[in-house]
């Protein structure tokens, strides 16, 4: 596992996630338009597995915009994707699974679990994972992490 300077993290991340939009250019662009609306994190699995060097079978992604502009998004990019019984959104582009969520829809702030701090939703968020191999939180586009709870 890579855990070395901050640079060198945050650019294998950078690298590891360009690629992929490079590999979807339809997911290329919601992220942009996500991005034009709001922030987005990408939390778990895709983070640890870039870090072990491993290829990841879906990527998971919390949107901080509201849920309604959200599907917009979806639409306006005629996304195909479900909406699972947790009101998280399951895209399908090519063999990649990417799982959408609002910010807001979150079981650990839902259920009043984990406080969502405004000012660090980097560390809420990895606070709010169930386990801690899915603490991981990446901010996109900056490459901001926190991996502080990852073991």
């Amino acid at each position: 596992m890579i855990l070395g300077n901050q640079v060198v993290v945050r650019n294998l991340f950078q690298n590891k996630f360009h690629e992929l939009l490079e590999e979807l250019p339809s997911l290329r662009n919601v992220i942009y338009d996500l991005l034009a609306e709001g922030a987005a994190y990408i939390i778990g699995g895709f983070v640890r597995d870039t870090l072990n060097g491993k290829e990841s079978r879906d990527v998971d992604i919390v949107a901080d915009i509201p849920n309604e502009k959200l599907l917009s998004i979806l639409n306006y990019n005629r996304c195909v994707f479900d909406v699972n019984r947790f009101g998280g959104m399951k895209l399908f582009f090519n063999n990649t699974e990417i799982d959408l969520w609002n910010i807001h829809d979150n079981w650990a702030f839902r259920t009043n679990l984990v406080k969502l701090n405004d000012n660090d939703k980097l560390d809420s968020l990895a606070r709010g994972c169930f386990y801690n191999y899915d603490a991981l939180v990446l901010n996109i586009p900056k490459f901001h992490y926190n991996i502080r709870y990852y073991c």
